[in-house]
């Protein structure tokens, strides 16, 4: 099954899945029309935000696009926590970084001449950048964090709190698929009936205290990019996002020489078309991808 994620960028979507311990997982992939099997010079993993983030084509693109145009193949799986599968009220979080280091290392077998990207936006950084940590030896040629989570969780919830305290808004409740026993559902499209009975509603705020177990809610981003051998990685921020903490990015006095930092001067948490663009052409440059070629199969 083929999107047009574009109608100015012509790039498709294409809908697929990954066995992943397994798990089928949905998988959905961006690209330029391809004419002849090839190993994409350059393959990136995206993992979307959460909880509860969707990865059906169509919600906001234009990071994908920004990659997709550059002749990047964009991957993004349903990860565990994602509205298409989630353990909730049981913590997703280690689950989710067993199942992208699984990817991670699929990816790699199957196209072992491709430079490896792992990108995260938002809690998708923060798990991203956890599974990197993890692994001494997992192939990859840079991670890429997109707006991500820098607070540890306990600070993101009390961050949460106080931004609704102030805003007066209640927190918005999120729909996700919470029977594991099941196989994992497809994405929506416009041909498919969404079965509402296979889905409930949860709050977004007890959603994200449920993800984290017990020992990793005080542990913030910086302690997974430090300390150990880690592939060159791009942080890139909104100057006026509230609700991640970048103010722990603004005040460190040293960070790793292969953390790069890219201050988006008029974004916030969201990336329009003009910051994707920006971010993709520093991924170009911090990960030295413009030289690399891949190969005809």
């Amino acid at each position: 099954m083929v999107w047009d994620s574009s109608s100015t960028a012509k790039i498709n979507s294409f809908l697929g899945s990954m066995n992943v311990d397994g798990i089928r997982v949905p998988v959905i992939a961006y690209a330029k029309k391809l004419f002849r099997p090839i190993t994409p010079s350059v393959l990136v993993l995206d993992l979307v935000g959460g909880p509860a983030g969707d990865i059906s084509p169509g919600l906001n693109d234009s990071m994908q696009e920004a990659l997709a145009q550059r002749g990047a193949i964009v991957v993004k799986p349903a990860y565990a926590g994602t509205r298409h599968r989630s353990r909730y009220p049981a913590p997703d979080l280690d689950g989710a970084v067993r199942e992208v280091v699984e990817i991670v290392r699929q990816l790699r077998r199957a196209n072992p001449h491709s430079r490896l990207i792992v990108m995260g936006e938002s809690l998708g950084g923060y798990i991203a950048a956890k599974a990197v940590s993890s692994q001494d030896d997992i192939p990859v040629d840079g991670l890429s964090l997109i707006v991500p989570l820098v607070y540890s969780p306990d600070q993101a919830i009390e961050n949460f709190r106080r931004l609704a305290r102030v805003s007066g808004k209640q927190f918005t409740p999120l729909w996700i698929r919470s029977d594991p026993s099941r196989s994992p559902v497809q994405p929506v499209d416009r041909s498919t009936r969404l079965r509402v009975s296979e889905y409930r509603a949860v709050s977004s705020m007890d959603l994200f205290e449920g993800y984290f177990p017990p020992e990793a809610r005080t542990t913030g981003l910086l302690a997974y990019l430090t300390g150990k051998t880690r592939p060159p990685t791009l942080i890139a921020y909104g100057a006026t996002d509230e609700r991640v903490g970048i103010e722990a990015l603004q005040a460190a006095t040293s960070l790793p020489g292969n953390i790069h930092l890219l201050k988006l001067d008029h974004s916030g948490h969201a990336i329009n078309a003009a910051a994707a663009e920006r971010v993709a052409t520093m991924m170009w440059s911090t990960f030295s991808l413009s030289s690399h070629k891949g190969r005809s199969n």
